[in-house]
């Protein structure tokens, strides 16, 4: 024995994760623990000890720490559960959503209870990029025919983008650009993302 057995008059049911429940278990139940004199039964870590009371409303514990403890001496193996009191969090823990938000389109918005006075200007990264080219080509003081037939390169390379033969055009720009390469130069990087798109 453990306790003396008048302080096991609580009736625990024992329910385990994978189904199994084991009813009408003498125990003693205080606020943390749940102490039971039989080292016989399995109780995990995770399980379920509902107390029913005499009232015939039920408590419902997580175990948190089983708390086995072997026979020794004149004690028998024995449980010292420590528990958690699920029904109360239950009561006062008010119940939880998820939502996933995913946004894939540019310029995505997501508003919740509130008004969007948000105004958005899109910005075409693709055209950004191709007019600095033709900005810093025109402010080099080029030739206006090879200038013009710079730039016409220059709209070639982006209507092809997404066309399968933009590495055409930007190959004939390369050429095209001769001594001027050192002008565009900074902007190579950005135009080889388009050689593999």
């Amino acid at each position: 024995m453990f306790f003396d057995s008048d302080m096991f008059n609580d009736r625990v049911t024992l329910m385990k994760e994978n189904g199994t429940v084991i009813e009408n278990i003498d125990a003693c139940v205080q606020k943390d623990k749940i102490f039971i004199n039989d080292g016989t039964l399995l109780i995990e870590e995770g399980d379920i000890l509902v107390r029913t009371m005499s009232n015939g409303a039920t408590e419902k514990y997580e175990v948190i720490d089983r708390g086995y403890y072997e026979e020794f001496g004149a004690f028998d193996a024995h449980y010292q559960c420590d528990v958690r009191k699920i029904t109360s969090l239950k009561e006062i823990t008010p119940s939880i959503r998820t939502i996933h938000n995913y946004f894939n389109a540019p310029n995505s918005r997501y508003n919740e209870n509130s008004i969007d006075n948000s105004i958005n200007i899109l910005v075409n990264e693709d055209t950004k990029l191709f007019d600095e080219i033709r900005q810093t080509l025109q402010k080099q003081g080029i030739d206006e025919s090879e200038l013009n037939s710079l730039l016409e390169h220059v709209n070639e390379m982006q209507q092809s983008i997404g066309k399968g033969n933009f590495s055409d055009k930007y190959a004939r720009f390369i050429q095209r650009l001769g001594d001027h390469v050192t002008v565009v130069a900074p902007f190579l990087p950005a135009l080889s993302q388009y050689l593999v798109s």
